[in-house]
């Protein structure tokens, strides 16, 4: 669906009283998710640039590292707000937000 059919289809399911927090989820992951592309970009130079006294593939590891509690993080919060226990808002953005946090740290501790 687009981003209106769900949100349209969103306000019948409340209009019949029926449960939507998993549409709601879907809905604001509609933007979180590829919002995600920028955080990680905001990731990326900074291990481009460390300097290791080790291995080049350091930088690579941790980004795969971030990628994937990303990933689990996401699918964790989506799961806990569908349940109902967390507003579908947060869920989909908390995992962009966190990972923007470190980006702008790495970011900082790079200069």
């Amino acid at each position: 669906m687009t981003y209106r059919e769900l949100k349209q289809y969103i306000q019948y399911l409340l209009r019949e009283r029926l449960p939507t927090q998993q549409l709601e989820v879907m809905l604001h992951q509609k933007f979180a998710i590829p919002f995600a592309s920028l955080v990680f970009a905001l990731i990326a130079p900074p291990l481009g640039i460390r300097s290791h006294r080790g291995s080049t593939a350091i930088g690579l590891g941790i980004a795969i590292l971030l990628g994937f509690t990303y990933y689990v993080i996401s699918n964790y919060l989506a799961i806990v707000a569908q349940q109902g226990h967390l507003p579908p808002f947060w869920a989909a953005w908390l995992p962009d937000i966190a990972t923007g946090a470190v980006g702008v740290g790495l970011v900082v501790r790079a200069k």
